[in-house]
């Protein structure tokens, strides 16, 4: 919608108007719409598969326009960090906006701030975004009291997992060589022992209510069975023990997924919501 809206505004194509206020003032010269699939030096996208990885050979990703559809370089966009920081592209109020948190109806602070994730990481503040598209993954981290950007572009896609670490993963271990001594650990999750009679108010099969790319992705249902006394969570993507921090709050082993489940007054267990990396949230309804 915004790269419509910039259209519209503009009267100029979203390329035209990426080029002449932001590719060129930034002096960006190895960035533009990713249109070409026949582009020199393209990196291929690989997945990971139970035969290693494969290629997703080259095409271009033009029809994820201003949602994404873009290529670079580490250094282009190196400068287009400096750009941002020196007033060239946008004011410093206008930034100060971008990097202020919002705050959600129900009166929490969001993650979000306008178009950046907003949070702590290890006692600092950072402020990152990363993405995704079949074969490719990518991270911005900024931490601005340290006037430290670590920017990470890889050519292996996040979904299946794969046993190498995520772009965020590596531009977080990049930066704990950098300012390591500033940081300070994250306090210790504890993972509580619950009655078996409890976990199994869980087990069930529930429908997730997401836009369709999320369902394609990871499936319209989740379902939770008991093992013994681990809790177990299984959907397109895989199987998962939920490790409980609470009665009613599981984190995903190994996953940014959280699942809060909520009781209805006579004790049931209808509802579970998904929250991903406190960015997004998507409810999900027992059907079985």
């Amino acid at each position: 919608m915004l790269g419509k809206i910039i259209e519209k505004v503009s009267g100029k194509s979203y390329e035209e108007y990426l080029q002449e206020n932001i590719f060129k003032p930034a002096g960006m010269t190895s960035s533009g719409m990713d249109q070409d699939s026949t582009l020199q030096q393209r990196a291929c996208g690989y997945l990971s598969s139970p035969a290693g990885y494969t290629s997703v050979g080259r095409n271009a990703a033009k029809d994820a326009y201003s949602a994404g559809a873009l290529f670079s370089t580490v250094e282009d966009l190196f400068l287009w960090s400096q750009a941002l920081e020196s007033g060239k592209l946008v004011k410093p109020e206008t930034l100060q906006m971008v990097f202020t948190q919002s705050r959600l109806a129900d009166g929490r602070e969001g993650v979000f701030g306008l178009g950046w994730m907003i949070g702590r990481y290890k006692g600092l503040r950072e402020i990152h975004h990363g993405g995704d598209i079949t074969g490719f993954n990518t991270e911005v981290a900024r931490f601005p009291e340290q006037k430290l950007t670590v920017i990470v572009l890889s050519n292996i896609g996040m979904r299946p997992p794969g046993p190498l670490p995520s772009a965020m993963d590596l531009s977080r271990k990049i930066a704990e060589i950098y300012v390591g001594d500033q940081m300070k650990e994250e306090p210790e999750v504890k993972i509580i022992k619950l009655d078996p009679a409890v976990m199994d108010l869980y087990v069930g099969e529930y429908e997730i209510e997401a836009p369709e790319v999320v369902l394609r992705e990871g499936g319209r249902t989740f379902t939770i069975t008991r093992e013994g006394d681990r809790l177990m969570g299984e959907s397109k993507m895989g199987k998962t023990e939920l490790l409980p921090e609470s009665e009613t709050v599981f984190q995903a082993k190994g996953s940014p997924v959280k699942l809060t489940f909520t009781k209805d007054p006579d004790g049931k267990v209808n509802k579970v919501l998904f929250g991903v990396m406190g960015v997004r949230e998507f409810p999900a309804h027992r059907i079985r």
